[in-house]
Parts: C-alpha cells; structure tokens; sequence
C-alpha cells in the first residue's frame, strides 16, 4: 500500500485516469494505461479467445454460433454513447435465451459479453465519482491499431520483466500464457537489444531475467529499504506476479496461509522483501487484526506495529477503529 499521508482526494476519478480495465493475462481483470492497451490486447489475445471459445464450446455453443451472437450484440450497442452493465446483460440474456445448458442465464449472458470484451469490440469505462466504487459503462470500440503480434508479445514480456524482475521463464509463461517457443524469441531479442539481461540464482539453480538497467543503491540506502515494513494489499501484485519462484518470499509451507484455497493472496506484510504477517481489516465498525510470524524480533515487531497503526489511520480515517484493532503472534502468520 502507498496510502500513508495521502487523502482520498489525491485519487483523480477513474474515469479521468486515462486507464482501461481489461481481461488480459491469464484473463485476470488488469488496469492498463490507454496507450499500452494495443500492446497488450494484441498480444494476448490469441490465449484469450481460445480460452473464451473452450468456455462457450463446454456450454454447448459452437464458434460459428457465437460468432452469430457476437455480432447481434454488437448490433445492440449504440454507436456514440455507452451502455451500463445491467442494460447490457439483460440484452445478453435475451439473445441467449435459447442456448441448451445447465448454466445460469446470468453466467451465459456474461459469456457473452466476455466474448466481446476480449475481441476487442467493447472497452469498460469506470464511471464512478471515485476508486472506492465501480459503476460499469461498455462502450463499443470503433477502432484500434494493430501493432504486430510478435511486436505485442515483445512488448508485453518487457513489461512483465520491468515491472516485476528478476522473474524465471516459468514466471513469464504463467503470467502471460504465452507459449514456450513465442517467450524463447522474445527473450532472446530483448537481450540481444540490450534490454533485458539474466543471472544465474544460487538458490535456486533457476535463470533469472531483469531489465538491464544499472542499480547501485548506497549503504545507507539499502539499509533504509530494508527497515521499512511495507502493507500489501489483498490480491496485491507483488504477490500474484509470481508462480515459479515464490520461494523469494517465504517457503513452500508457508504458501498455504499466505493464499486462500480459491488462490487468492491475503494481504500481508512485507520485511525485507519477506512475509512476516497477514493483516485483515473487516467492513464496518468491526476491528482489523494483524497477524504477525513469532520468529520476528521484539524491534522488527515494534516496528510494524507502529507502521500499521499509521495505515490503519489512513485506510479507516477513524482513530477509535485504529486503536481497537489488535495485534498477535500466531503460528500460522505466513514464516520462511
């Protein structure tokens, strides 16, 4: 989290962002900036629909129905103004009514939809007065350049590397879905241009990619890096990038209680680049609770104590609900 002394306001509107939210990799909803979007749509797409077709195809609907479909919906789209999600659905759900499977007409109507969204043929605009909310309008999308499949994978990889290197192959196969032979290319270009380079991990054994910039960090500096606790966010990024190599932040034990069942990342807090507790803060009145490794020491422990009474400050903007919530040692905390 990066809210500490910052005020709601400081949050332009969604809408105002110049932010596209979109299924990309792995399908998984991304914010990505209006300009990369090509880069991005281009190169996943190809993942993307032939995922989308097994789906409709399980539901009994072949490519040639729903490319009729696709094409009636679009058809219900208006050309200058945008429709909202309700308004779209119910549309959808018309058009469907007649599909032959055991699935919901609410689950058929946002296949539906989905098929769309990951063509290309709609964009979701966030119309909300703030983050704290989504109020969903599909605009229909009149047209988008194309930059070049290969061109789009480069692309996408290089950002994957700078966003979120060191990362393995295995990293970037599940982050992107791109297959083994179109990520050997890629890489090999982006070294060859002097982009992207790689180590050897001692750890692991495992080759390792990051973007080839010069990082020479002080003494000083590193040593106040590594003594600031930072709050991650549920589902945050930091934690989801990686698939391959998340021993970086703990052991194979501890991933148990650092993700739910469904896969979802709890959030946490980091130490040096390592989980050392799980932090919850309920709606409502209700007291948030931090959850913290028993292996951590009595100043490390102070430390993040008092890190997190400041975000709580921030996150809540009530100072009752921040002294309420309570702050334990438990063995299941997320430990190396």
């Amino acid at each position: 989290m990066t809210l500490l002394g910052r005020t709601s306001g400081a949050l332009s509107a969604p809408i105002l962002c110049g932010l596209r939210k979109a299924p990309q990799m792995r399908s998984t909803l991304h914010y990505i900036t209006e300009a990369e979007f090509p880069f991005f749509h281009e190169g996943t797409g190809p993942q993307r629909l032939a995922r989308r077709y097994r789906s409709l195809r399980r539901l009994g609907v072949s490519a040639e129905r729903a490319g009729v479909l696709r094409a009636q919906l679009l058809d219900e789209m208006p050309a200058n103004a945008g429709l909202g999600e309700e308004l779209l659905l119910s549309r959808a759900t018309r058009l469907t009514a007649d599909w032959l499977s055991g699935a919901t007409p609410a689950h058929m109507a946002w296949q539906l939809v989905r098929l769309l969204w990951d063509h290309g043929d709609i964009r979701m605009d966030n119309r909300a007065p703030s983050w704290a909310t989504e109020d969903r309008e599909f605009v229909r999308v009149q047209y988008m350049e194309s930059v070049g499949a290969q061109r789009a994978r480069e692309y996408v990889i290089r950002r994957y590397v700078e966003g979120y290197g060191p990362v393995s192959l295995r990293d970037i196969a599940w982050w992107t879905a791109f297959d083994a032979k179109s990520i050997a290319q890629a890489i090999a270009k982006l070294k060859a241009d002097g982009t992207v380079t790689s180590v050897r991990c001692q750890r692991s054994g495992y080759e390792l990619f990051f973007p080839a910039i010069s990082i020479d960090p002080t003494p000083s500096q590193e040593e106040a890096f590594a003594t600031v606790p930072v709050f991650l966010a549920y589902e945050d990024p930091f934690i989801k990038a990686y698939f391959h190599t998340r021993f970086r932040y703990g052991s194979a034990s501890g991933l148990r209680s650092l993700f739910h069942s469904t896969g979802e990342a709890k959030a946490s807090v980091l130490l040096r680049g390592e989980v050392r507790g799980i932090w919850v803060l309920p709606s409502g009145s209700r007291p948030a609770t931090l959850l913290l490794c028993p292996k951590l020491s009595k100043p490390e422990h102070s430390l993040i104590a008092d890190r997190w009474r400041q975000h709580l400050k921030t996150l809540v903007g009530d100072a009752k609900v921040a002294r309420q919530s309570s702050i334990s040692v438990d063995q299941t905390a997320y430990v190396n």
